[in-house]
């Protein structure tokens, strides 16, 4: 999955949905709406995070999802369901996995998970492969957060 500008997304809104109001200023500013700078392209079409503001001047965050070839906008989840941009960029992540170091570690953790699960099932051989694919993923992960303290 690659970041793209988000102009890139409102242009296909735009070509797909010629009468639509997504997008559009007065629509934004009613609902207090703030775009990211970038979008992710991948396989689950465009995906974006977005911050409301609500009447009683609470900002909260959702993860939006556009199909390419359609133009729909979906919520991936609730509406407003994060506090913070960061949680919400958690949840995007989760719907298409983002080739970062950190989500490579959280995958890791999911597949040990798995990989326990099958344990108990007689499927040793993955916990192994797992536990090293972890342990890379942690140094990888550590040696990126030494460098940027030494930023």
């Amino acid at each position: 999955m690659k970041a793209i500008p988000m102009s890139v997304v409102r242009d296909c809104y735009a070509s797909k949905k010629p009468d639509g109001h997504w997008f559009d200023r007065g629509t934004m500013r009613f609902f207090k709406t703030k775009l990211p700078r970038n979008a992710y392209e991948g396989s689950a079409g465009y995906l974006f995070v977005t911050r409301e503001t609500n009447p009683n001047d609470e900002s909260r965050y959702s993860v939006r999802q556009m199909d390419p070839e359609t133009g729909d906008v979906e919520t991936c989840g609730e509406f407003h369901k994060y506090r913070t941009r960061e949680a919400a960029m958690v949840a995007l992540r989760s719907v298409h996995l983002i080739d970062t170091p950190d989500n490579r570690c959280n995958q890791r953790l999911r597949g040990i998970e798995d990989a326990r699960r099958g344990h108990a099932y007689g499927q040793q051989n993955e916990l192994g492969t797992i536990s090293h694919g972890l342990e890379e993923a942690y140094r990888q992960g550590w040696v990126a957060g030494r460098e940027k303290e030494s930023d």
